[in-house]
């Protein structure tokens, strides 16, 4: 077996095989996490045919594994591990001590084994039902207001996502952000899968201005399912989605390796950006 960086080429056997595993995904996300860091993305061939993938994805100072994918033909032969490993030794190599990942309940295991902690639930939520109008106050996202989105935005995350904040926004299909009378009060992203929509990230003040956010984004829905992803320890956060009609579906475990930097404040987060990248 022998691992090597991803190709252009890849996208669509990454895509493929993330629709195959049922994870919220698209084209677009894809082609932006790549973009975001070229060099940490890996496919595993065996006898020269892709078996598996692996993605990094750097912030400032912490970094996260997603879209560890072995194909069904090639499991069972400690091809996630390898994978894994050869990850977290390029992201050590750039001198990240702080990795974390969402994992499904089948890869706890291995993770546990290479070190990682658990942190905490990381809950799903969809929305299949209609939701009528309903009045809010956020505006459109301007790309000129990114710099200030940023710096909100770092506090609450952990860590300076900068460069992906403004990659995610070029591909959104909307950004919305909303003001009270500080300031900026919160922001969040909306992106086309390849099933419907998703929410994420979002992040406010509270649960007022994330309430006005959701709902903005909800407005471009057009019948579509819809999915986001949010913390457990926001509370808050989770009842206000089952208040909109959203219902929880299979969670993750949002686990840890290394030291416990960039923790961010979780209960400021209404939805995550993705279980890959966080």
């Amino acid at each position: 077996m022998t691992i090597r960086p991803f190709s252009d080429d890849d996208i669509e056997l990454v895509l493929a095989q993330a629709v195959r595993e049922q994870w919220t995904t698209s084209r677009a996300w894809l082609a932006g996490l790549f973009e975001h860091d070229p060099g940490g993305c890996f496919i595993a061939e065996l006898h020269g045919k892709a078996a598996g993938m692996v993605t990094t994805t750097c912030h400032g100072e912490t970094a996260w594994i997603g879209y560890l994918i072995v194909l069904p033909e090639c499991r069972r032969r400690g091809i996630g591990r390898m994978l894994m490993e050869h990850a977290m030794q390029r992201l050590q190599d750039r001198g990240i001590r702080t990795m974390r990942l969402d994992a499904d309940p089948p890869g706890i295991k291995i993770y546990r084994s290479l070190g990682f902690e658990e942190e905490w639930e990381s809950r799903r939520f969809r929305l299949e039902s209609a939701l009528g109008p309903a009045p809010t106050a956020a505006d459109r996202l301007p790309a000129g207001e990114l710099d200030a989105v940023c710096a909100f935005d770092l506090p609450r995350f952990g860590d300076d996502r900068s460069r992906m904040i403004r990659l995610w926004h070029r591909a959104a299909e909307a950004s919305f952000c909303i003001r009270n009378q500080d300031g900026l009060a919160g922001y969040t992203l909306v992106h086309a899968t390849t099933t419907g929509m998703h929410i994420g990230p979002c992040a406010a003040v509270d649960r007022s201005a994330a309430r006005g956010l959701i709902l903005r984004a909800l407005e471009i829905r057009a019948g579509r399912p819809v999915t986001a992803g949010v913390p457990a320890p926001n509370g808050p956060g989770a009842r206000l989605l089952m208040d909109l009609g959203f219902v929880e579906t299979p969670s993750s475990t949002r686990m840890v390796w290394g030291v416990r930097h960039g923790s961010g404040m979780p209960h400021e987060i209404f939805a995550i950006a993705h279980g890959a990248v966080g």
